[in-house]
């Protein structure tokens, strides 16, 4: 297919430090997370982050668009950044803003660094910037969508596939409870490594593989992380059926996340909590959320005659000092249950 000028004049505009010559990558980004939250973004001074939080970004392979811009020095972001909010507000997307005079060291991961010919739009695939656009680099015919909403709404499609991840919040999660719909839901929290783990070693590549199909249920991320040491933690715990008290078929006192659930006419039909089973470091016995009582009470795991992994043994040299079992042991043993809950639920 013949490329259109717009998209042209994006590839002009490639940072050679990410990207270089003939080998531009001019493919679209599937966006990894949207917000189904009803709170609307009223400037783009809520989605600012500092340079640490771009770092992590990268760190954690996540695909995300990047807004730039230096010291607001530019009357041109004053006309961009509206239109960049008005688009996220309608597709229930959050951008990051950064300042690029925040970067630090040689390392500025591709993204422009000047002090003019700003603002600009990055995008990053993975960690990785693959493709970004500087207003006072590209041809003055072609920037229009920097000024003008639906100039800029066509060049975010050229660019971009719609996530099929969103957070939600406790409001909007008891409403559609209430409301007896059927829900994909992902019990998480910011910054746990075992979350990290299924994010960068299935969820990444399963929204890659689903980017240009329509799901019948998005998959919604619930993020713990604001309750977490809180005296409202465990009351959450059991709301959401992550304690035994809340939901003694599949419950799970200590070590609960990350945790899938399928929820239908209000109740937990299906729950599975992954990378959580501890071992004895001198038997080398297990015990795991896997067990008989649990695959038993489970449609998928039950149905795919999961074997039960409690009461197993593993090596010794596998189980740290504190009892958790390696990560990618466990991962290892753990993926045909993430996967089957996928390609039963979520699909």
């Amino acid at each position: 297919m013949k490329k259109s000028l717009l998209f042209l004049s994006i590839l002009t505009t490639i940072s050679l430090a990410s990207c270089g010559g003939d080998d531009v990558d001019t493919s679209k980004i599937a966006l990894d997370y949207g917000y189904d939250y009803k709170n609307d973004i009223v400037s783009a001074d809520e989605l600012e982050i500092g340079y640490s939080s771009l770092v992590n970004l990268i760190d954690n392979q996540e695909s995300f668009v990047l807004l730039i811009f230096h010291n607001r020095t530019c009357d041109c972001w004053e006309d961009f950044s509206p239109l960049a909010v008005q688009f996220m507000n309608k597709y229930n997307l959050r951008f990051y803003a950064f300042d690029n005079a925040l970067l630090e060291g040689e390392n500025n991961y591709g993204i422009y660094r000047g002090t003019d010919a700003m603002p600009g739009i990055c995008f990053f695939r993975r960690g990785t910037l693959i493709r970004q656009s500087i207003y006072g680099k590209i041809d003055i015919n072609h920037r229009k969508f920097f000024k003008y909403y639906e100039d800029l709404e066509k060049y975010m499609f050229d660019n971009i596939y719609l996530p099929k991840m969103y957070y939600i919040d406790s409001t909007l999660l008891d409403e559609k409870i209430a409301n007896n719909e059927k829900i994909n839901l992902y019990i998480a929290r910011s910054g746990c490594g075992d979350c990290k783990k299924v994010n960068k070693s299935y969820l990444y590549s399963w929204s890659e593989s689903k980017k240009e199909t329509t799901l019948t249920n998005n998959l919604y991320i619930f993020d713990i992380e604001k309750y977490s040491g809180t005296d409202e933690y465990q009351t959450i715990k059991d709301k959401y059926g992550l304690s035994v008290a809340g939901n003694p078929a599949f419950g799970f006192d200590t070590g609960y996340i990350p945790t899938f659930q399928r929820i239908e006419n209000g109740q937990i039909k299906d729950m599975i909590t992954v990378l959580n089973d501890q071992g004895d470091k001198e038997t080398g016995l297990v015990t795991s959320y896997f067990n008989e009582s649990r695959i038993a009470s489970s449609p998928i795991l039950s149905t795919a005659g999961f074997a039960s992994l409690d009461g197993t043994t593993v090596d010794a040299s596998l189980i740290k000092p504190w009892g958790s079992i390696d990560q990618e042991k466990q991962y290892e043993w753990h993926l045909p249950a993430i996967q089957l809950y996928f390609d039963t639920y979520v699909k």
